[in-house]
């Protein structure tokens, strides 16, 4: 993964890209996604199943074979991004397969956040908040690519950046109802009241807005991508500080280092983008 001075972002991006599919390989191995609401959605498949089988819509959302066939699949994805995980690393640009296995999955990414996105109700914050991570993949192929210039780049990437800080801010600000854990994780890490963390996320809501806002004005780009990638890294090392327990940490630690992995992009793209636009601004001597 070596990566010259002026190319510090690409490697920037491949950390990022990297610690993304390790994170989503650990979640699909050991835990579980999403698919269950799209095979098992009443309405879309209920027709389907019972006009092409004999079954019963409750004898298929209770079949064991079912059941299996769709843990097998999410299994089958952690493999693909331990795979990916690994590919990441050798990827500079020029190789056809990897680079058509980082846009499958970018597919898969995409597929598992909609799905996400419907299981909550629809709530757009939810989907737009994963921006970064559905499209890190095709942002590591663009990085490497002569066909798009670097000016482009880093309007698209600011664009995914500003979506995801924007989700994040509609459920800090109560658009969205506030996740219990948001409140949570500042009562543990700050030691506030409640009705305290629930101002101070609103608060950081209103300067996930301005920063998403700022991202697109050249005097203070960097400056909102600066303290994007500062707030993105800190939130997803907070899972850690407020969720490990010492006593427990092999149990704790199962679920809590997953989820970090695969936020810290959220501070490290923000970050390869800084270093990619001074150097944009750098004279070439």
């Amino acid at each position: 993964m070596h990566a010259s001075k002026n190319n510090k972002y690409i490697l920037i991006l491949k950390i990022a890209t990297i610690c993304l599919f390790l994170g989503r390989a650990w979640q699909h191995l050991f835990w579980d996604g999403p698919y269950r609401v799209l095979f098992w959605n009443q309405d879309f498949f209920e027709q389907v199943i019972t006009t092409l089988t004999s079954m019963t819509w409750n004898e298929y959302v209770t079949s064991s074979q079912m059941n299996g066939l769709i843990d097998s699949f999410t299994r089958a994805l952690g493999y693909f991004y331990s795979l990916m995980a690994i590919l990441t690393c050798f990827y500079t640009g020029s190789q056809k397969i990897i680079k058509w296995l980082l846009c499958i999955a970018c597919g898969f990414l995409v597929y598992m956040f909609f799905l996400s996105f419907v299981d909550k109700a629809f709530y757009i914050g939810m989907f737009i908040e994963h921006a970064t991570q559905m499209s890190l993949p095709v942002l590591l192929i663009l990085a490497y690519s002569n066909k798009v210039s670097k000016e482009k780049f880093i309007l698209i990437a600011k664009v995914m950046i500003a979506l995801t800080f924007t989700g994040h801010g509609l459920f800090a600000v109560g658009f969205h109802p506030v996740p219990g854990n948001f409140v949570e994780m500042l009562v543990s890490i700050l030691f506030v009241s409640e009705p305290t963390a629930v101002n101070m996320l609103l608060a950081a809501g209103i300067f996930d807005f301005t920063c998403s806002l700022a991202l697109f004005f050249p005097k203070v780009d960097i400056i909102a991508l600066s303290l994007m990638s500062f707030w993105g890294i800190a939130t997803a090392f907070a899972r850690v500080l407020t969720n490990i327990d010492l006593d427990l940490i092999e149990m704790t630690s199962h679920q809590w280092v997953m989820e970090t992995l695969y936020r810290i992009p959220h501070g490290l793209l923000p970050l390869a983008i800084i270093y990619l636009i001074k150097r944009l601004k750098t004279p070439s001597v």
